[in-house]
């Protein structure tokens, strides 16, 4: 009787987890690094007659086949964008798109835009309301930002195929004095620890999986620092199941810790940047089966002489 007992246990549980696994079918997930749509890109689009889709040319069909394309977008968009161009060069660095990039970015297959970076006020605060509402009207659902330190602080919370997955932003980047949204005021969701932490804590009771990017690390540096593994680290700790980093315009190391993984930098994905190492980048390519991670890669790009992220062997 008590073997039967032990049988009966096992099928009951081998019963319920798949039924569990078939509740949750298979998501498939695209991560990218840094894009940012003004100067030289800007130029290489206005000699294709205002194609914003243009950059994304030969990854377009990867992130159209992909349940949740992400990104961390350097150049706020807005009507009338100022600082592009020379000025832009000179004084580096001040970016904007104009309001055509909004629904080409949606066309082209994204689905959620970090805005938490030291770029996002560039444009000022009408600029960044103003550039959330567009990638809003366009279908995109913009992070990291908002009318205030609770909005900026809110998760996305992105549905597919009967699974919830969350995504959070943050930066350090920049300056918290100018940049960050406070109690009273509009900003991007800076990076404090607790705050984060908190966040992620709410999150995991909301959704099945929760994704936290992060723009952080130092420029041009191949390998992260102590503070972005220790960020990085705690919201795993928390509950998140993947952090994706960007900020150092190069590619830092992916690594699996804890019930997750940690990509801290993925690069640039589109930028006019001429260093030879920031002109490759990568794209994290994740698979989610439930609350699981059943598949991950990061896959180089190699930004060829127009600007446009092209996947490597």
């Amino acid at each position: 009787m008590a073997a039967f007992k032990r049988l009966l246990s096992l099928c009951l549980i081998l019963f319920c987890a798949n039924a569990w696994a078939q509740e949750y079918g298979q998501v498939r997930a695209v991560f990218l690094g840094d894009v940012m749509l003004a100067r030289g890109v800007e130029t290489v689009i206005d000699e294709q007659g205002g194609d914003y889709t243009f950059p994304f040319e030969h990854i377009r069909d990867t992130l159209k086949g992909a349940d949740l394309a992400f990104a961390n977008l350097e150049s706020i968009i807005t009507s009338n964008p100022s600082g592009n161009g020379w000025w832009s060069w000179l004084m580096c660095c001040t970016f904007g798109a104009q309001p055509q990039a909004a629904p080409a970015l949606a066309e082209v297959g994204f689905d959620v835009l970090s805005v938490a970076n030291n770029h996002a006020l560039d444009q000022g605060r009408d600029g960044l309301r103003e550039g959330l509402q567009l990638l809003r009207d366009a279908g995109v659902a913009p992070v990291g930002a908002g009318e205030n330190l609770n909005d900026a602080r809110e998760p996305v919370f992105i549905e597919r195929n009967g699974l919830t997955i969350a995504v959070l932003a943050y930066t350090n980047r920049g300056s918290w004095y100018n940049d960050a949204a406070w109690a009273w005021r509009s900003g991007v969701a800076w990076l404090a620890e607790e705050n984060m932490a908190e966040d992620v804590r709410r999150a995991v009771a909301l959704a099945d999986v929760v994704v936290v990017s992060m723009h952080f690390g130092q420029e041009y540096q191949t390998r992260p620092n102590d503070r972005q593994r220790r960020l990085a680290q705690r919201a795993i700790d928390e509950g998140a199941r993947l952090v994706v980093g960007h900020h150092p315009h190069v590619v830092q190391p992916l690594e699996a810790y804890g019930n997750g993984y940690i990509a801290y930098s993925l690069g640039n994905a589109v930028f006019d940047q001429s260093r030879e190492a920031t002109r490759t980048g990568a794209m994290l390519e994740v698979v989610f089966q439930g609350r699981d991670i059943v598949d991950i890669r990061q896959r180089s790009l190699r930004a060829n002489d127009r600007h446009q992220p092209v996947p490597q062997p």
